[in-house]
């Protein structure tokens, strides 16, 4: 199991685990941003990509956490978690971040209790936030 920078194109060498994890599919525009925007990594083990994540920096202070996970982040979801809490952590120090914010679909509420033992609190609920006008939670870790 090991951390390798993201590029973009990673998501092409997996199936992800939602069909609406970006809705609309992968965003390429999205996935470059991804890329561009922060540090971000794809988790791999045995040469396939377990689930692709990062922060992109918003402003001083403030990052907007992503992921995309792969079909394979259940099986390997302890190495996930604590891969996870690594980059978050470091990012967090290394950019001087005091808020990542990110944002769950509301039907993943399994999600949210995950974030949620990563540190982050649910601040509350996003009426048609999303493209197709669903409602999402948002969630951040401040330190």
């Amino acid at each position: 199991m090991q951390l390798v920078p993201f590029k973009a194109a990673h998501a092409d060498l997996f199936e992800a685990r939602w069909p609406g994890s970006i809705e609309g599919g992968a965003n390429p525009d999205a996935l470059m941003a991804g890329e561009t925007l922060g540090p971000a990594w794809t988790l791999v083990c045995d040469g396939r990509v377990v689930g692709c994540g990062g922060v992109m920096l918003l402003w001083a202070g403030v990052g907007e956490g992503w992921m995309l996970p792969g079909t394979l982040a259940n099986r390997h979801r302890f190495a996930m978690h604590r891969a996870v809490a690594r980059m978050l952590n470091e990012v967090q120090t290394m950019k001087r971040l005091n808020r990542v914010q990110t944002v769950v679909h509301v039907h993943y509420p399994r999600s949210v209790r995950w974030l949620e033992r990563l540190g982050f609190q649910n601040e509350g609920l996003m009426k048609k936030f999303g493209l197709n006008g669903d409602d999402y939670w948002r969630l951040a870790r401040v330190v």
